[in-house]
Order: C-alpha cells, then structure tokens, then sequence
C-alpha cells in the first residue's frame, strides 16, 4: 500500500520551483505593443466592401462547387447504371 507523504503546500511549493520562471513585465511589454498595434490598423469603407465582396464570393463557391460537384457525379451514375442494365 502507497502512503501519503508531506503536506499539500510544501507539494504545491514544490512544484511551482520545478515550473520555468516567468518575466512578468516582458509580457506586459508584448501586449501593449500588440494593442497599439491592433488600434493602428483601421479599416476604410473601400476595403471593407472589398472584404465583404470577397467573402460573399467564398460562400457562393463553397455553395456551388459541392453542387455541381453532386450533380455530375450523379449523371455518371445514372449512365453508368443505364448503361449496365442497357436501359439507355
């Protein structure tokens, strides 16, 4: 039978030295740069309509393509089943 040896918070203080250490204010630093960075990119009417078209046109071909995609590979089957039984 195992047992349990040491209390819980000299495990856990254990374990939080075995973890890397961490620079708090490198972190800080890399966000705030990436906020600037976020708050700098501003979009104009131009190219947002320019996104919206460009989006429009993906779901129309993420429509379309499967379709088309359906319907020739059920004429195939159809000919080919017509075919076969020599109903054509």
């Amino acid at each position: 039978m195992g047992g349990y040896y040491g209390s819980p918070a000299t495990i856990l203080k254990n374990n939080r030295n075995l973890l890397k250490k961490h620079d708090r204010n490198k972190w800080k630093n890399l966000q705030t740069s990436y906020r600037k960075a976020l708050k700098e990119k501003e979009a104009s009417p131009e190219l947002l309509a320019e996104i919206r078209k460009k989006i429009q046109r993906q779901r129309r071909n993420n429509i379309l393509i499967p379709l088309l995609l359906t319907l020739i590979f059920a004429t195939l089957l159809y000919l080919g089943i017509a075919c076969y039984f020599n109903l054509g």
